[in-house]
């Protein structure tokens, strides 16, 4: 009997050692799941900021930026005459390394620029002059176009148009943008230059324009503009600015003036309490 006793007892005591040593690998396992579910959050917590660094860094704008002399000179000039494109002219370019040269094109009377023009790859500066004032369309074909120029150009523009994207520089005498809605579309603009031209509406967000340093529109064309929607004082790279108008296409003016280091405004609407700001922010 008392062997039976001895031998129950024996099974018992490892019974629950067996027991006790389930329950110490359950709670490994807990604390191990703990441990992990931790190292996830700080994870995530490392990738967000890495992500939230990234778009800092890429909304950040160097006001420091210097702008390119803008000329007229370009590398390469083909003209379309009012005729269809001859593809013959592209075929000493066709497998010549020397077209990786080639940073900037003028093209005359192009309402269409060609898609065979994309072996041109590196172009960054398009010179466009116009003889049939037609919307240009293709400019697509340089994805590393940064640099707009035009005289007489009709631009008709959406929320799809991918090149306005890239660009940086917009210089034009007597072109008109349509279907600009918002600067938005513009992200990277950082010099604007209009002479007798404008948009068929102003585009909204202005002052999202966050790497914009020089903003110029003389002898002003086209829509009407409300300057009093407009503020800088959150432009920190804006340094000059200039809305000027002998027609009454333009009212009021722009908020933050004092903030930008040159600011001129000229308009038939202003008025005196106007100009004594403007002559105060100059000073």
């Amino acid at each position: 009997m008392a062997k039976r006793i001895l031998e129950i007892l024996i099974i018992v005591q490892i019974f629950q050692s067996c027991q006790q040593q389930n329950e110490d690998k359950s709670n490994d396992k807990v604390q191990l799941e703990e441990i992990t579910t931790e190292f996830e959050t700080k994870l995530n917590s490392d990738t967000n900021s890495i992500e939230n660094t990234r778009t800092i860094l890429k909304d950040t704008c160097n006001c420091d930026w210097i702008a390119e002399k803008l000329t007229h000179y370009t590398d390469l000039t083909f003209s379309n005459n009012g005729k269809p494109f001859n593809l013959d002219s592209l075929t000493r370019w066709i497998g010549n390394p020397d077209r990786l040269k080639i940073k900037s094109l003028r093209l005359r009377d192009f309402d269409t620029i060609p898609s065979e023009m994309s072996i041109f790859e590196n172009v960054e500066t398009i010179y466009l002059e116009a003889i049939n004032h037609k919307n240009v369309q293709g400019l697509e074909v340089f994805p590393k176009l940064r640099i707009l120029k035009a005289e007489e150009e009709r631009f008709e523009l959406s929320e799809h148009t991918k090149w306005i994207k890239n660009i940086e520089v917009i210089h034009v005498n007597k072109t008109k943008f349509s279907g600009l809605k918002s600067f938005n579309q513009m992200p990277n603009l950082r010099v604007l230059k209009l002479s007798f031209s404008g948009f068929d509406t102003f585009p909204s967000n202005f002052n999202n324009l966050k790497c914009l340093s020089y903003f110029q529109t003389g002898a002003h064309t086209f829509c009407e503009i409300d300057l009093t929607k407009l503020d800088f004082s959150e432009m920190t790279c804006l340094k000059y600015v200039e809305f000027q108008s002998w027609r009454e296409n333009i009212k009021g003016i722009p908020n933050g003036i004092e903030k930008v280091k040159t600011v001129k405004i000229s308009h038939p609407n202003l008025t005196n309490t106007e100009k004594e700001k403007l002559k105060k922010a100059s000073r």
